[in-house]
Formats: C-alpha cells, structure tokens, sequence
C-alpha cells in the first residue's frame, strides 16, 4: 500500500486545483471498490462507472488506478475508466503509460486509434522528447490518425537522412497516406534506405508502363531484394517472352536465396531451356529448398526428362534450415494486403519435417501417375525402376547394372535390357539375333551394351 499512497500524493498535486464541487464520497467510494475488487471484469465495470461521473475528482483516481504498480488489473481498470476523459492530465498520463508501461500498452493504443484527433497532440508530444522510447508505435499511431498534420510530421521524419525513424515514417506515409503521394513516393526511388518500400508500392499500384524500372534493376542485378520485387512485376505485367528471358536470367544467379524465391514466381512459365536448369537444380542446389523447389517445378512438365529429376529429389532427408528473401514483414508494413498474400506464398519455406516429407509424398504421387507404379517415397525402389527402364540416375543406367558385381542385379538387367530392345523374352530376342547364343556370358554382356547404346539408352544427363 505504501506504492499507493505516494501515487495519490503525486497526483494529487496534479489535481489540488480541481478538486472542488464534486461528490468526494462517491468517488472515493468508487476507487476504493476498485482496489477492493478481486475480479478483472467487476474493476472494469467499477472503474467504467467512475469514469462516467465526469468530474476531475473522478479523473484523479483514474488516473491513481492507471499508475497503480500494486496489480496489472488496477491499471487495465484505470484505462478502461479513462476511455471517454477529456482531461489533460489524463490523456497525457494515457500516453506516457502506453510507452512505459508494457503490460497495459496495446490497450492504450486501441483506445488512442479509436480517438485519434483527441490524443494526437500527445503522441507527437511524446515523440518530440529527447529521450523517447517505442518510437515505431508513436510513428504508427500518429500515421494511423490520418490527419493532415501527421502527414506533415512524417514528412519531416523522411527529410532527416540520420533519422533512425526515416524509414518506418516513411513506410506509414505509404501505409496511411497513398492516395495523393504517388509522386512523393517515386521520387525516392534512387534513395537506397527507401528503394524497396518504393519498389512494392510501385508493385502495388503501378502498371505496365512501370515496368522498365523494373526491367532495369535486372539487367543490372542490383540486389537480391529489388531483383525479387522486379520479377514479381515482370509476372504482373511482362510478356511470355519477357517472363521465361527473365526467369532463365534469375535462376543463373548466384545468390541461391534470390534464386529459392523466384521458383515460387513465373508458375505458368516453361521450355525446354528452363527444364534444363531446373534438372541442374534439382541435383546441385546448395539448399534443400532449392532442390525441393525445382523438382515441385518440375512435375509441371510432362516430358519423360523429368523423371529421373522427380526420383532424384526423393533421397533428400530433412534438413532444418533458414533462408529466403524475406520481403513479407516489409509488404505487411506498408499494408499492401495483395502484394503481401502474393509474397506469402512465393516465399513458403520448409516449415517442419512433416511438412518436407508430404511434399515428397507429392512426387512420388505424381511419378505413380505418370509411370503407374505405386511405390511410395522409397528412393531406393524408385531408383532401380529407373535404371531397369532405361533412365539414367545420378549417372547411372542400366549398361552399369549389365556389369553389376551382384547376380541378381545382373540378371534383372539382362531381362530388362532385352525387353528395352522391344523383345518380350530372352527366346523372342536369341530368334532375332542367334549369333548372341554362341557368346560367353561377358561376350553377351556387352553385345546387349552395344545394342542398348545403339538405340540411345546411355544418354549424358543435363546438369
């Protein structure tokens, strides 16, 4: 209690002018039913009445309550009485509290959104002093008021290049105050702090003629942030042709992470040129997003190339890692709800090891659909259907398994070699070819290689 009783003798000075003409009584009865009460929604409701008495005695003890440091609950009852004040003091103390006070702040800025004009003054107050602290949440309170003379204020911010607040006021300005600054904000385009936010803005409300700016940063890979945002706008707005010159330029990068993004955009984009890198990825991505990425790019193509890229991926283990260009707080920030649901879902990371299996239980669904064998995710199984079908595998094919040093590797290959060479069985194929019945079991061996090499089964892999 002693905590108590110098609050009220502190605040009591605050109010000594004011307190006269007023039902002491009822008021003191009031804050000490507060205090008294041992349930949250009864202080409220207590507090909430003595709010409604409206007199500066009534304030006083509010603001008492809202100071109380004896429980949580009295202060969350003090703002709860406060809600309608249009006292000085009171507002004053709302503000300095919402920044001090951690345990009652994000009450007190849903009071001040839903009072703006009254607690403006105050917010700006706040952040004019030398020692000012949650500078984020006064920035965004006095940017979500949308008055004209925050806009003003936020301008400012902008202007000083050593505020360490230039780039959050400006983020609001876009946020609160995008309909009549389009201009303002191209201009800041060159400004590398602010580069990125001007790039989703541009994403966001720009059009065609916009993309050269974007066509721009490509070409001269400025940075893999800007790259993201550019070929985000490129999908939006380019051609198909300008679309897959990109997309092919992109995945050559060598910054993996740009990279990893950038699969997840250009979704109805392909050829054959950008299959090829997509292989290569598959096996030598340094993440395992990038591997797992493209092999899910991968089963967009119905060519029988693709396959040994779909078995490969399917001998990945699950790896915890970080990584990805990160643009959807920014897009958050600036409450660019479209660019920031678009952003969510270029940048799905591999967000937990049931998740990374499910999506390899995906392409294993998808190779039983193309080649209708149903083994599941079993790498191993996979890999010897391949080479027994004539793919090639991590450099692998059948004429390796016709020389195998186990038997019954050799001997699967034999009969799987003679039915590539289009013969139902091994009588079909010594009926065409009955100089092989005179040959040793070497001899046979690569009479088959030969005839398999003939026919293309030993083909180079693209990566």
């Amino acid at each position: 209690m002693k905590g108590l009783i110098t609050f009220i003798l502190i605040f009591s000075s605050i109010f000594s002018i004011q307190l006269t003409g007023y039902s002491k009584n009822s008021e003191e009865t009031l804050f000490q039913s507060v205090l008294l009460e041992g349930g949250l929604f009864t202080k409220k409701d207590l507090a909430r009445t003595l709010g409604r008495i409206k007199t500066p005695g009534a304030d006083y003890y509010l603001t008492v309550l809202l100071t109380n440091q004896d429980t949580y609950w009295n202060r969350l009852a003090g703002v709860e009485g406060l809600k309608e004040t249009e006292n000085t003091n009171c507002l004053d103390q709302l503000v300095k509290s919402m920044i001090n006070d951690h345990m009652i702040r994000s009450e007190i800025a849903d009071l001040v959104r839903s009072r703006p004009r009254v607690f403006y003054p105050y917010l700006e107050k706040a952040y004019s002093t030398p020692q000012k602290s949650e500078s984020d949440l006064l920035i965004d309170l006095m940017a979500s008021s949308k008055l004209p003379e925050a806009e003003i204020k936020l301008k400012d911010i902008v202007s000083i290049d050593n505020s360490k607040d230039r780039t959050r006021a400006f983020q609001s300005l876009i946020k609160y105050f995008n309909k009549s600054n389009h201009d303002y904000f191209r201009g800041f385009l060159q400004d590398k702090l602010l580069k990125e936010d001007v790039l989703l803005f541009i994403l966001d409300r720009g059009n065609t003629d916009d993309l050269p700016i974007f066509q721009d940063i490509i070409i001269k890979n400025e940075g893999p942030k800007w790259v993201f945002v550019s070929c985000m706008a490129i999908d939006k707005w380019g051609t198909s042709s300008l679309k897959e010159k990109v997309f092919q330029t992109v995945l050559n990068n060598k910054d993996e992470t740009l990279v990893s993004a950038v699969l997840k955009i250009f979704m109805n984009v392909q050829s054959d040129a950008l299959m090829d890198r997509l292989r290569a990825l598959v096996k030598n991505g340094g993440y395992q997003e990038t591997r797992v990425l493209s092999a899910e790019r991968l089963t967009n193509y119905h060519s029988k190339e693709v396959i040994p890229s779909l078995i490969t991926i399917l001998d990945e283990v699950y790896i915890n890692e970080s990584m990805g260009v990160d643009l959807v707080a920014a897009a958050f920030t600036l409450g660019i709800s479209a660019v920031f649901e678009s952003i969510s879902k270029t940048l799905t990371k591999n967000a937990g090891k049931d998740q990374f299996y499910g999506r390899l239980e995906g392409i294993s669904r998808e190779l039983s659909s193309r080649t209708g064998v149903k083994i599941g995710v079993d790498y191993k199984a996979w890999f010897d259907w391949a080479i027994l079908n004539g793919y090639t595998v991590n450099g692998v094919n059948i004429v390796q398994y016709l020389f195998s040093g186990y038997t019954d590797i050799r001997e699967k290959a034999l009969n799987a070699s003679i039915q590539l060479l289009g013969y139902k069985n091994p009588r079909d194929f010594f009926k065409e070819q009955p100089s092989a019945l005179n040959l040793s079991d070497t001899e046979y061996r690569f009479y088959l290689a030969r005839l398999l090499i003939e026919k293309g089964y030993l083909l180079n892999e693209k990566y």
